[in-house]
């Protein structure tokens, strides 16, 4: 359980994401070790620095890439009018100044 050092930031991020626990340090240390063993499984931040520790890295790992291709849709503007009117009005609020 010594990786558990190594990782306390990311560990912070999947216990907040997934579990609603904003402060590890006051959890039961029995408790805590319990979860963290187990915070893998829900694809957060461990998940991927586990994945990342057991495949090594190629040259195509590292290697240039791409930028990636736009996701087709219907572009909208960014402003309040426009958002408002969107399919994605939903995630916006707007107040009056």
């Amino acid at each position: 359980m010594l990786w558990v050092t190594d990782h306390l930031a990311d560990l912070r991020s999947d216990f907040s994401r997934y579990h609603r626990i904003d402060d590890i340090e006051q959890m039961d240390s029995v408790r805590f070790f319990e979860m963290a063993y187990r915070i893998t499984a829900y694809g957060g931040v461990m998940t991927t620095r586990r994945t990342q520790r057991a495949a090594p890295a190629t040259v195509a790992d590292v290697g240039p890439q791409a930028p990636p291709s736009p996701i087709p849709g219907k572009m909208v503007e960014s402003t309040p009018a426009a958002l408002i009117n969107s399919d994605i009005s939903d995630m916006f609020s707007f107040g009056k100044a």
